[in-house]
């Protein structure tokens, strides 16, 4: 008898697990389907740029300038990220050797900090580009956007886990 309980048991199990595997699988298929909008045949780049003006419902004329800046961010900045992750695996190699080299550790870090003072530069110009092109209705979407997507924001309050907020720069 108790055999039996097992198997059904171990049978539930494996119903458990397939069925999140399978939810996991589906959700990455469909965000593989999901489309930007117009340009939907353009690279990602330019998608994305589509995507934002499209959401902001900019006109025609300007439109495309709005695009162009942001298809000239992703272009810029997209090399420069593998590079910082480049550079931050070789860090960590060298902090785990044996011997670490104090003056590799410290080109890396110099390095590190250079590459990603010119990806804040980047991402800055290219904000400051596009709100140069949107009027007012535009611009206070534009920024909201921001809010939620701006690089190293997690969670409702920023920093953290998704989900959970931060505590840091609150007082107690």
């Amino acid at each position: 008898m108790r055999r039996g309980w097992l198997v059904v048991a171990l049978l539930l199990s494996l119903g458990v697990n397939l069925g999140l595997a399978g939810t996991a699988l589906a959700r990455r298929a469909e965000a593989r389907r999901w489309h930007f909008g117009s340009g939907a045949d353009a690279p990602l780049p330019e998608r994305l740029g589509h995507r934002l003006a499209e959401r902001l419902q900019l006109p025609p004329e300007r439109r495309e300038r709005f695009v162009d800046a942001h298809r000239r961010l992703v272009e810029r900045t997209f090399a420069e990220r593998r590079e910082v992750g480049r550079l931050r695996h070789e860090l960590r190699r060298e902090l785990l050797a044996p011997q670490p080299d104090r003056a590799h550790v410290d080109a890396l870090l110099g390095e590190i900090a250079t590459r990603e003072d010119e990806l804040n530069r980047a991402f800055a110009t290219s904000i400051l580009e596009s709100r140069a092109l949107l009027d007012d209705r535009e611009l206070e979407g534009y920024l909201r956007i921001l809010e939620r997507v701006a690089p190293g924001r997690r969670g409702p309050h920023g920093g953290g886990p998704p989900g959970r907020g931060s505590r840091r720069g609150r007082h107690p």
